[in-house]
């Protein structure tokens, strides 16, 4: 009976545990996003080597640009094979990848001052767009808020397993001791005496199921991780991280308070104090 109440804590624990290591790394990218400011500023076809070179020159005598990088249509050409080799970009010419300037922003910059910059650079007759990755910004802030939500409700699954497994486990127990509670209770034992060792049961049950959900989730983030770090990191500019030591302890923590609250509650409708 133990075991099996430690296995279905184990499994609702694990849910919540994936969920959680999903929303912190996705607010992990989010503060990354926001931090790291970036414009793409795209050229207008056959603009001249010294149109562009005069946007750039103008773009590292501004405040607040870190770094400025002139990308040609070859060159994006190039990084595009680089890291996607297939046949039907390399077939496409030169000519199908716009020319543009990589700028990279001071964190922190305020948003009036970023939307000044880019309304300046539309004005210029060499720019054909600029593209400020503010809508990616919102999506992934959408993205975290939802994640938010998701974790709460998985917090109330698990809240309604621990209590229902550990709680029909210590009904399963008290029966089975019925006997022995009976005789200490004649002797004059308290109540509290009587319970404390279901109580202890209980959260040694939820605790148990908890740390054994971290643990197998920490197995498989490692193995998944050794795997896809790499792109990832490339891709979202973060590498994916395990779960805060705190968060980890927090998890055990919680899967004892519940695993003792389900106990507290089946001996409390098992017999009056």
């Amino acid at each position: 009976m133990h075991a099996v109440s430690v296995l279905s804590s184990a499994v609702a624990f694990m849910c919540l545990a994936c969920g959680l290591l999903v929303l912190f790394n996705l607010e992990r990218i989010e503060t990354r996003w926001n931090s790291v400011g970036q414009l793409s500023v795209y050229l207008a076809p056959q603009v001249s080597v010294a149109d562009s070179a005069e946007v750039v020159r103008a773009l590292k005598a501004t405040a607040g640009v870190t770094s400025v990088k002139h990308v040609t249509s070859e060159g994006a050409r190039a990084e595009l094979l680089e890291g996607s080799p297939s046949a039907l970009i390399a077939a496409l010419p030169s000519d199908a990848f716009p020319a543009s300037i990589e700028v990279e922003l001071e964190a922190g910059l305020a948003a009036d001052r970023v939307q000044i910059l880019v309304s300046q650079l539309k004005q210029l007759p060499a720019v054909e767009s600029v593209e400020t990755y503010s809508a990616w910004v919102a999506r992934i802030s959408a993205l975290v808020r939802s994640a938010r939500i998701v974790a709460l409700g998985l917090c109330l699954v698990v809240f309604l397993a621990v209590v229902t497994v550990v709680g029909s486990t210590t009904k399963l127990t008290l029966e089975s001791r019925r006997d022995e509670v009976e005789v200490l209770r004649i002797v004059g034992a308290t109540t509290a005496y009587v319970r404390r060792p279901f109580l202890i049961e209980g959260a040694a049950q939820g605790s148990i199921g908890a740390a054994a959900a971290v643990g197998l989730t920490a197995l498989a983030f490692s193995f998944l991780g050794s795997r896809f770090e790499e792109e990832l990191s490339l891709l979202l500019g973060v590498s994916p991280t395990f779960l805060p030591l705190l968060s980890s302890l927090g998890l055990v923590v919680l899967g004892a308070v519940l695993g003792s609250l389900a106990a507290m509650l089946s001996l409390r409708k098992a017999f009056v104090a």
